[in-house]
């Protein structure tokens, strides 16, 4: 830990080793990813802000407990943002992302298409309820499950704020998860029935050679509190790592 510190420059609060990550708190003034190590000892860097990172009881920002019989029906207007519940005719899921046409200046937002009839038009949160309205269906396409839906005028919908997870950033192919990704690294994910999701990348399944990893979730809640580095997710030279003997 000592020796982190000299390499980084700013004091380390607690350091601990958590299954296949290092797990390092610092003030929140000094939690700044871009420049963090991604790895630290060989090991996944997760870095967390001083104090929050073992509180077990901190649990997903709702107003009501996802869990409970009818789940979370709160209304979450204004302020929605990718992993929203959205609700079609035949079924319940998440929002997108909000999408731009550069050239014609359409917004829509990407909706799976399986929650809804091919008669449906309306996209409602958080429920069916016609006061629930928030846009309209513009293009359904059940062979990818995708679809798109168009906000109306007084809804607001915004990509800055990730409902109850870390924003994602791009898409890449399998081809950049091995390059560019370790293995046990770790992402999240969010739905409106189970509020934070972390899932791990155990390998690259094919058909027939799939790779497969018998691994524990109960460690998931930790890292509900602790954020790997950008950098562990970015093909960086092997220099920009930290390695303790």
């Amino acid at each position: 830990m000592d020796e982190l510190e000299r390499k980084l420059g700013i004091p380390l609060r607690t350091m601990s080793l958590y299954l296949h990550a290092v797990v390092i708190e610092v003030d929140e003034e000094f939690l700044d990813l871009d420049k963090l190590p991604g790895k630290v000892g060989g090991r996944i860097a997760c870095w967390g802000a001083y104090g929050q990172v073992w509180k077990w009881e901190l649990h997903a920002h709702r107003r009501k407990n996802p869990q409970i019989v009818g789940g979370d029906d709160s209304d979450y207007k204004p302020g929605l943002g990718p992993g929203i519940k959205i609700c079609g005719e035949i079924g319940l899921a998440s929002a997108g992302v909000l999408m731009k046409n550069t050239r014609t200046g359409e917004q829509v937002i990407t909706v799976p298409a399986h929650i809804f009839d091919s008669r449906d038009e309306v996209v409602f949160h958080p429920d069916r309820n016609p006061t629930n309205r928030i846009g309209k269906l513009n293009k359904l396409d059940q062979a990818t499950d995708r679809g798109f839906c168009a906000m109306d005028t007084d809804v607001a919908f915004s990509n800055k704020s990730y409902f109850a997870a870390p924003a994602p950033t791009h898409f890449i192919t399998s081809t950049d998860l091995g390059s560019h990704c370790n293995q046990y690294s770790y992402f999240a994910t969010d739905g409106y029935t189970t509020g934070i999701v972390w899932t791990t990348h155990t390998g690259i399944y094919t058909e027939r050679n799939r790779q497969i990893h018998r691994l524990t979730s109960a460690h998931s809640y930790i890292f509900r509190r602790a954020r790997s580095s950008l950098s562990e997710a970015t093909n960086i030279p092997a220099s920009d790592s930290v390695a303790l003997r």
